[in-house]
């Protein structure tokens, strides 16, 4: 599996490069039996490509550029490069679990000002990248693991039945866009709790699909085009089915980054 997933970080200028993998069967066996000590003398490894530029999350802290006319599309681009990275994970089979504005990484700072940013991102002088490749599962299995903030709830309830879903990666998409856009969390704090209440209790009556109509797509509105907010609706609808493919969010995203300013 590490082998699969070093080839496939290959495939896309929009994934982090995964260079090596140590993981020892036997140190991983005794780590699962809580055998500290093998973890803190041989922890499993993954060597990475080195992302001098921080993560997408960094970006909301810097005030000139979401103050900028140009931040929307800074964040449209940004998820059409992720989402053309999904399209390679997908394709291969897998489904990537994780993804979040923490897991967008760049490979240099970009500047502090819309337009020269902007600029950076439509040149490919900077990239955008999906890091975090451990997380990924092939499709139809158990994730190892979800963010609540950001996964969807067929998702979480997949930590149970197993079935991960490559639609689950498109939600989890339109919800970092989401919170890069607004500053806020899509995922609303009863949904969070409801997932952390089945973490415990793996009852699939914590988690019902009512949750869904707690979340507030009334925070995009004033920020970005009717057209948007409709797309976001789509990648994180609650039926999984009709979410966008990766393709399709990638070819969305990529007109309004490039529409004249």
């Amino acid at each position: 599996e590490s082998a699969k997933l070093s080839e496939l970080s290959e495939m896309s200028n929009y994934i982090v490069k995964l260079y090596a993998v140590y993981a020892d069967k036997t140190d991983v066996d005794a780590i699962r039996a809580g055998n500290a000590e093998v973890y803190l003398k041989r922890p499993p490894t993954i060597v990475m490509e080195l992302m001098e530029g921080g993560s997408s999350d960094d970006l909301r802290k810097i005030s000139n550029l979401i103050a900028s006319d140009y931040w929307k599309k800074i964040v449209y681009i940004i998820t059409s490069r992720i989402a053309e990275a999904l399209n390679i994970v997908h394709s291969e089979g897998y489904v990537h679990c994780d993804v979040k504005p923490q897991n967008i990484l760049f490979t240099e700072k970009l500047p502090p000002y819309g337009l020269d940013a902007f600029n950076k991102l439509k040149d490919n002088l900077v990239k955008p990248k999906l890091s975090d490749l451990g997380s990924a599962v092939r499709e139809g299995s158990k994730p190892n693991s979800y963010t609540p903030y950001y996964a969807p709830l067929e998702q979480v309830a997949s930590l149970k039945t197993g079935g991960a879903n490559r639609s689950a990666d498109i939600y989890a998409l339109g919800a970092t866009a989401f919170r890069l856009l607004t500053g806020e969390s899509l995922n609303s704090s009863e949904m969070i709790s409801a997932m952390i209440k089945f973490e415990k209790t793996l009852d699939i009556n914590a988690i019902p699909s009512s949750l869904y109509a707690t979340r507030k797509y009334s925070l995009l509105n004033g920020i970005v085009e009717p057209e948007i907010i409709e797309f976001l609706k789509r990648m994180t609808y609650p039926d999984p089915s009709r979410r966008p493919t990766s393709i399709e969010v990638r070819d969305f995203f990529l007109k309004y980054a490039m529409e004249t300013q």
